[in-house]
């Protein structure tokens, strides 16, 4: 009698392990379609923060050329540029700031107030921007760290 009791126990154990493999299958292939969905998901957000990025660099290019046109920038007028500089600042939501620096990188004007970090003419992104044929987006943070574009 017991030799038949481990007998049924071992069949019927043997009856399982075909649903047991299936069961180890189903979870590696779920496992699998996971890592993958969360790879598109990534691949998906590094794409739309590439694509955002693209935009305002555009934006800060477009705005830097429609500020170069401006008759008072032209002119160096300061006084002009810092009161021209306000309304479209306003009209830009992503910017801190909007100023004019003269070829020694001093501030001559600004929409805000710049706090005095001294010229900067010795900053690297300045000597950039400044060569010939460079069209340089620039953004300096209030700590004076700088993120620089060439186009």
């Amino acid at each position: 009698m017991d030799s038949l009791r481990v007998r049924l126990m071992l069949l019927a154990a043997l009856a399982l392990l075909p649903l047991a493999g299936l069961l180890l299958f189903n979870a590696v292939m779920q496992r699998r379609e996971a890592a993958a969905a969360a790879e598109n998901d990534a691949l998906r957000l590094v794409l739309m923060c590439s694509n955002n990025e693209e935009r305002m660099v555009d934006s800060a290019d477009r705005l830097l050329a429609l500020t170069a046109e401006m008759p008072v920038v032209k002119e160096l007028d300061a006084p002009a540029c810092g009161l021209a500089f306000c309304p479209g600042l306003g009209n830009e939501p992503g910017y801190a700031n909007l100023g004019l620096l003269d070829a020694n990188g001093n501030v001559l004007a600004s929409a805000k107030p710049v706090a005095p970090a001294g010229p900067f003419g010795g900053r690297p992104f300045f000597h950039q921007g400044a060569a010939p044929g460079a069209i340089r987006c620039v953004g300096l943070s209030s700590s004076g760290r700088t993120g620089a574009r060439r186009r």
